[in-house]
């Protein structure tokens, strides 16, 4: 996951309706002695300027993945936490987010999926009417510059 990546970015305001798209570039280095994967994007999401920084790690007292996400969409850091499955090559991380039109508690989601090359798919999953989960945003990252 480290390297330079252009991203391709689907938001679902509405599970029902089709994707808004739009473009971005993401930038991932090694940080504080190769412990952290330093994650930087910049692009537009809506017609919007969108910014964003996370720290990806493996935690290993706690024996699981952590990401740290913020972004200028929000004004709260979200910390995710879980575990890539048996192949390793896909991974589902959660977190409990406070919903801006409640205040309330709710879960979310990220899912991540590599590919061998580098590439990969983040999707961001929340609750929707009704308690279900549903995909919110995905993430389309294809390598450019190792």
């Amino acid at each position: 996951m480290v390297g330079t990546f252009d991203v391709k970015i689907r938001i679902w305001v509405d599970p029902a309706k089709p994707p808004i798209e739009s473009q971005a570039t993401s930038v991932s280095v090694w940080v504080l002695g190769h412990r952290y994967i330093q994650v930087m994007l910049s692009g537009h999401s809506l017609d919007q300027p969108f910014n964003g920084i996370g720290y990806i790690a493996y935690d290993n007292a706690a024996k699981s993945y952590q990401v740290a996400w913020m972004d200028d969409g929000s004004t709260a850091m979200t910390l995710y936490q879980g575990a890539f499955a048996g192949t390793g090559k896909t991974a589902t991380l959660k977190a409990i987010v406070r919903s801006a039109v409640t205040g309330k508690p709710t879960p979310v989601e990220m899912r991540m999926t590599l590919a061998d090359n580098g590439d990969h798919v983040t999707e961001l999953w929340g609750q929707g009417p009704g308690g279900k989960m549903f995909r919110m945003m995905e993430l389309q990252n294809t390598r450019t510059k190792p």
